[in-house]
């Protein structure tokens, strides 16, 4: 006859024994005795619940019983680990319920841009799992997930007091967990991957070619910035990169030798690829991204949206430094006052989920060393692009826009671009 067991939230599922016996597995191993005997007391415990009248078991009951069975075979540590454990659980879970009980009754004091920022940038999707649902979190939803992160993944253990005086100071803004709490502090990233997505900081030495390259890669891509040592007693440990004729080709096709997988660790995996063909094989390969989602797809889980497959050119193929202007590298030209965009690998730019390629969107002449010229820096730090509205032809013409086809880009009386100026910062100084 089949036996049931209600559970704390009610529900009924059918009796498994072996969840028992994993529970006793976890409390000896904790407890570090070696060679326990488990089924004895698995056949104990059996024996003891078929003695009740009814098929139907309490769960508490049940834990009433593993508790009284470890002290009957003289396991004291063990019980009382299990028992502490039981006392933990049951206050974490009272608690976690007592959030939904606090009161909507603080009212935010927002400012001017406040709202707008929160929603913008800290607010999730409040149903990951519908591409079409685009509702988002209010501030009240926000601040009951990192709480309830705290309690279940930080295992801060807040009293019921304790949570309600952090939820009117949150919601009041006297006080403020960390951006990135904000936005990953409760989700399932941070159950399944842990707390690396809520480090503001991580360091690494560079004494391998390839191990902390992937580690900074990897880590990066959940949000942690990363410092690294580069002295000179580790970067000795570094082998030459080898004198080998490498080429390392996308090919967007299935036949690719490598397709990347739509993932964290997919790119990771290309980068290994790529170190090891530099530092040990010295053998060329071509890759795919056939799999990877477009720019713009919602991700689940991390929350936001997908970049697209545009970025694998920049990992595998730029080896060059930040500076010299030459093809496939932004900088500046040596008098330092012309700025300057590289070759076709780098010269490009990303807005609103739009690529604009910038040999396309500039009518642009070439310098002996295969850039493109587009226009002066100044000495307010600002590059002033092109000029004539044909593009940067004649160094220090700024009459017109040199921009062709750019939306949302308004022409001005100097031929600045607002809209790109930020993105060519980056990509032409090399000033950092």
């Amino acid at each position: 006859m089949n036996k049931f067991i209600t559970k704390r939230d009610g529900s009924v599922v059918e009796f498994n024994v072996n969840k028992i016996k994993d529970a006793l597995i976890k409390a000896f191993n904790n407890t570090n005795i070696d060679n326990p005997n488990i089924n004895e007391i698995i056949d104990y415990i059996t024996v003891e619940l078929g003695k009740k009248e009814n098929n139907n078991y309490n769960i508490e009951d049940i834990q009433d019983l593993v508790e009284k069975t470890l002290m009957l075979f003289k396991y004291f540590d063990t019980a009382k680990h299990y028992i502490n454990y039981r006392s933990e659980h049951n206050k974490n879970r009272n608690n976690s319920s007592y959030l939904s009980k606090i009161p909507d009754n603080v009212n935010t004091p927002w400012g001017m841009l406040g709202y707008i920022t929160y929603k913008r940038t800290y607010a999730r999707r409040l149903n990951e799992h519908d591409e079409n649902d685009e509702t988002t979190e209010e501030y009240r939803d926000t601040i009951l997930r990192i709480l309830n992160g705290c309690q279940k993944q930080l295992k801060v253990n807040f009293t019921n007091n304790e949570l309600e005086r952090a939820y009117k100071y949150l919601m009041g803004l006297k006080c403020s967990v960390a951006g990135r709490f904000l936005w990953q502090l409760g989700t399932e990233t941070v159950s399944k991957l842990g707390i690396m997505s809520l480090q503001n900081c991580a360091f690494v030495k560079i004494d391998d070619p390839i191990k902390p390259f992937l580690w900074i890669f990897d880590v990066l891509m959940l949000g942690t910035g990363v410092g690294f040592n580069i002295q000179k007693h580790n970067i000795d440990k570094l082998p030459p990169v080898l004198d080998a004729n490498i080429t390392i080709t996308r090919k967007d096709t299935k036949d690719a030798d490598f397709i990347v997988p739509d993932s964290r660790e997919g790119w990771v995996s290309l980068m290994e690829k790529v170190l090891e063909a530099y530092f040990y094989k010295g053998k060329s390969f071509s890759y795919s991204t056939v799999l990877i989602r477009s720019a713009g797809t919602k991700i689940k889980g991390f929350g936001g949206v997908a970049s697209g497959n545009g970025g694998g050119n920049n990992t595998t193929n730029n080896r060059g430094g930040a500076g010299g202007g030459g093809a496939g590298t932004p900088g500046y030209d040596t008098s330092g006052t012309n700025a300057f965009i590289g070759g076709d690998g780098l010269a490009s730019v990303t807005i609103n989920s739009v690529t604009y390629n910038f040999k396309d969107v500039f009518n642009l002449t070439t310098n002996t060393n295969s850039s493109y010229y587009i226009g002066k820096v100044e000495s307010d730090g600002n590059i002033y692009f092109g000029g004539g509205g044909g593009g940067g032809s004649t160094e220090g013409d700024r009459t017109a826009c040199a921009i062709q086809g750019v939306q949302s880009c308004a022409p001005c009386n100097e031929g600045r671009c607002e809209v790109l100026r930020s993105e060519m910062d980056q990509l032409s100084q090399g000033k950092g």
